[in-house]
């Protein structure tokens, strides 16, 4: 089955946390900084029924970068995805829905089954937006 906005809606709670990890050596991971990403139930959800691990991929490769360690992205962060209907997207992240992104990556193709999804990344924990309601 398909992932569905209706999934995501039902995901208000968690009760466990996953862990994605960058696949370097460990020797190297000092190097880099920060190597894996804690998230929810519910982004796991959508990892897998929306077939989305690039996505986690994608946010925590991003969490080394000049953009979040030297901004107020450091301690909060707002992603969106927005999916067009010929299967391009954009990734962007922002402070704040009032606020420009500071990220913004152009995804060529995707089969991320929905238009829309908005995450956020505070106390070392990715979320959906419906999980902190």
């Amino acid at each position: 089955m398909e992932l569905t906005q209706v999934d995501i809606d039902q995901c208000t709670r968690t009760q466990k946390t996953y862990v994605h990890r960058l696949g370097i050596a460990e020797t190297y991971a000092h190097r880099v900084g920060i190597t894996e990403i804690h998230y929810t139930e519910g982004v796991h959800l959508v990892a897998t029924k929306g077939k989305a691990f690039w996505l986690l991929a994608a946010i925590l490769s991003y969490q080394n970068s000049p953009v979040i360690k030297q901004t107020e992205l450091k301690d909060f962060q707002l992603w969106e995805l927005n999916v067009s209907e010929n299967k391009t997207a954009v990734l962007t992240c922002r402070i704040d829905d009032d606020l420009p992104p500071l990220i913004s990556q152009k995804i060529a193709i995707t089969d991320f089954p929905l238009p829309y999804l908005r995450l956020i990344y505070f106390s070392d924990v990715l979320r959906l937006f419906s999980e902190c309601k």
